[in-house]
């Protein structure tokens, strides 16, 4: 067997070529593929069967759109930003509008102060009968509260000001739903994301990091917790729930659930918590079952790619082709 055709083989049995291929809508994993895993999953041990597992019960959920009947509700769009993702923005909220079956009411974008200026020069080059309205951060956190997560989370804190931006934009929205979601990210594929029942899209990944369900055991202790992930890059709020949700937890004041997230994360992890996507989800789940419907993720990463008309070439060949929902390009995959 020449070099080439068993690096190709192997390459074809991997978990990662697996997992890519099996995200696919139209490809549905199989617990039978653990004899042709068996050799990678050896490999990757302690974790890998865990992993393999989840994933294929993930991948076996529907793909299909949440069912309606009359006429959607308006839903606005969130998107938190840095100043390194401003060449995908425009393409980011052209996919979200295009494939949105929900009139979107307006869009709304937070970016740290010194960038609002570029950020909005960029909008300008958007051709949208969408109001668009572009936030400093410094306008949405209170300084003193920015200047705590600073000190005690260091390198950790951008990534974390973008879920606590995420949390405070939804609690002040007075839309039904605000779509959140990441600026890398781009849908591929036509969505009702809430129905005129006000039932939601929730969308279910395989991805499971622990920590994150260690601290929202310790600050949200009413929620039973199920054992599936629901970070997936763009969650649909209906802020309403959330409203009532932190309440319940005894959080109106949102800077006292990150002054208690700050006291219980362990420091020691480079991701220790997620405090917007999973909670809600959690929260659905617990206190709103008839609000959502599941939906498989069917999400895909690459690598950040430094030309971004490569990454506009590979949106424009996967978009409709009902392969993914969506697909992501975040840094830490180069």
């Amino acid at each position: 067997m020449n070099r080439r055709l068993k690096k190709n083989l192997l390459s074809r049995i991997s978990l990662k070529y697996y997992f890519r291929k099996y995200s696919q809508i139209p490809s549905q994993p199989s617990y039978f593929h653990v004899f042709l895993l068996l050799p990678a999953l050896i490999k990757n041990l302690p974790t890998s069967f865990g992993s393999f597992l989840r994933f294929t019960k993930v991948n076996n959920i529907p793909s299909t759109k949440i069912s309606h009947k009359g006429k959607l509700p308006s839903i606005s769009v969130l998107l938190v930003v840095a100043q390194k993702d401003f060449e995908k923005l425009i393409y980011c909220i052209n996919q979200i509008v295009k494939h949105s079956l929900n009139p979107v009411s307006k869009i709304e974008i937070v970016v740290p102060y010194t960038a609002l200026a570029n950020c909005i020069n960029v909008l300008e080059q958007m051709d949208l009968n969408i109001p668009i309205k572009v936030f400093s951060e410094d306008d949405v956190i209170p300084a003193d509260l920015r200047e705590i997560m600073k000190t005690e989370l260091k390198h950790k804190y951008g990534w974390a000001l973008q879920q606590l931006l995420t949390l405070s934009m939804v609690l002040r929205s007075d839309s039904d739903g605000v779509l959140a979601v990441n600026a890398d990210t781009f849908i591929l594929r036509n969505q009702v994301w809430l129905n005129e029942e006000l039932v939601q899209l929730l969308f279910r990944s395989p991805e499971y990091h622990e920590p994150y369900y260690q601290i929202i055991k310790k600050i949200f202790p009413k929620l039973t917790l199920i054992p599936f992930s629901h970070v997936t890059h763009h969650m649909l709020f209906q802020p309403e729930l959330l409203r009532d949700f932190l309440v319940k937890s005894g959080y109106i004041d949102i800077g006292k659930l990150m002054i208690q997230v700050l006291k219980s994360m362990d420091k020691s992890q480079e991701s220790p918590f997620c405090i917007e996507f999973e909670p809600y989800a959690q929260a659905l789940h617990n206190f709103y079952p008839n609000r959502f419907e599941i939906r498989r993720f069917s999400n895909s990463p690459f690598s950040a790619m430094e030309d971004n008309i490569e990454i506009m070439d590979l949106v424009s060949e996967l978009d409709n082709q009902n392969i993914y929902n969506s697909i992501s390009f975040h840094s830490w995959n180069n």
